[in-house]
């Protein structure tokens, strides 16, 4: 009894580290240089002083060191190419996208309702994407005058 839950209390430790890093929003900058992710939880990080959005330049999003004197990366990572394969595991509902060092990481939804993976895998893969020369429409909806 005393095992099971102390199995339980340290898997949830886990998935909290995991859902502690989910990202809700991506915003990037007109240059396409930097990107700003906005965490979901972002009322119990103001309560543990967390910011809840972080601003990273595209250049540091590098993949950290890997290889036989690293320990391997945990977790589904969020893939390098486009378009996706569709690949289902049932261990994860979150991709990782590591970067710097083995213990910084962002946590993704794998089924997301609406993300634009392909400006994402290439910002990822430090592809710099120039949005200031892009035409915007701006597109009328219920809620807009």
């Amino acid at each position: 009894m005393i095992m099971s839950t102390i199995m339980l209390s340290i898997s949830m430790i886990k998935y909290s580290k995991v859902t502690n890093m989910l990202v809700h929003q991506v915003h990037m900058d007109p240059t396409g240089t930097e990107l700003t992710f906005i965490y979901k939880n972002a009322i119990f990080r103001r309560f543990r002083n967390d910011k809840p959005e972080q601003t990273i330049m595209i250049a540091q999003l590098v993949n950290p060191p890997q290889g036989d004197e690293y320990k391997p990366l945990s977790g589904d990572l969020f893939p390098t190419e486009y378009p996706l394969k569709e690949t289902r595991s049932l261990g994860s509902y979150f991709y990782r996208k590591y970067y710097i060092s083995q213990r910084l990481f962002f946590s993704f939804a794998k089924n997301s309702q609406y993300c634009n993976y392909e400006v994402l895998v290439n910002a990822f893969n430090q592809n710099v994407i120039d949005l200031s020369e892009a035409e915007i429409s701006m597109i009328k909806t219920s809620g807009t005058k």
